[in-house]
C-alpha cells in the first residue's frame, strides 16, 4: 500500500513537471483528430520521433504555442529517473505494473497515429511516463536511505542539479515564453 506522503510526492512531481505547466499555461487543442496518417511507415517515423531524446528532454513542440524550444516535456534530470523506473516497472511484475506498461504503450502507438511531434497527441502517453518517472524516483529515496556516505552524497548533488534544472525552467516559462507569445 501507498502512504499519504507517496501519494503528495507524487502529486507534486506530477505538477512540477514541464509538460504539465506547458499545458497549463498553453491550453489544449482537438484540431488534431483530423490529421489521422496511418501508413505504417508514417507511424513508425512518428514513433521514433516521439520517443526521441530531443523532443522528450531537449527541445519538446517546434511551435512556440506548445513548448519553449529550450525545454523538452520531461526534465534532463528525469533521464536516469526513467531508466530506474522502467527497471522497478520490471521487477515485481505485478497487475497495476502491466497496466502502466499497457497504457503507455497504447497511447504511444495512438499518439504516434497523428502528425507527429504534437504536443496535444503526446500528452496522452506523458503522464504513464510521468509516472514511470516517479518510480525511478522511489528507487532513488531508497538507494539514498540505505548508502553509504558517498553515495547519499553524490545523490544529493543529483537532487540539487535538478532542483537547479526546476528554477531554470520556471524562469523561462515566467521571463522568456510570454514575450515569444507577443511576438507570434
Amino acid at each position: 500500500m501507498i502512504s499519504k506522503k507517496k501519494y503528495l510526492a507524487a502529486l507534486l512531481f506530477l505538477i512540477i513537471s514541464p509538460w504539465f505547466v506547458q499545458l497549463l499555461v498553453s491550453g489544449f487543442e482537438w484540431w488534431w483528430l483530423k490529421s489521422l496518417g496511418f501508413s505504417l511507415s508514417n507511424i513508425w517515423e512518428n514513433l521514433i520521433t516521439n520517443t526521441s531524446v530531443d523532443y522528450l528532454f531537449l527541445q519538446g513542440d517546434s511551435r512556440v504555442e506548445f513548448g519553449t524550444q529550450e525545454t523538452g516535456p520531461f526534465y534532463i534530470y528525469q533521464i536516469p529517473l526513467i531508466l530506474i523506473g522502467f527497471y522497478a516497472l520490471f521487477d515485481n511484475f505485478n497487475l497495476h505494473k502491466k497496466i502502466l506498461l499497457g497504457w503507455l504503450i497504447t497511447a504511444l502507438l495512438f499518439a504516434s497515429c497523428f502528425t507527429s511531434p504534437d504536443f496535444s497527441n503526446d500528452l496522452f502517453y506523458f503522464l504513464p511516463l510521468q509516472i514511470i518517472s516517479f518510480l525511478g524516483l522511489l528507487k532513488i529515496i531508497d538507494i539514498w536511505k540505505r548508502g553509504k556516505l558517498l553515495t547519499k552524497g553524490i545523490l544529493t548533488i543529483y537532487a540539487l542539479l535538478a532542483v537547479y534544472e526546476m528554477i531554470v525552467f520556471f524562469h523561462i516559462i515566467i521571463v522568456h515564453y510570454p514575450k515569444r507569445l507577443l511576438v507570434m
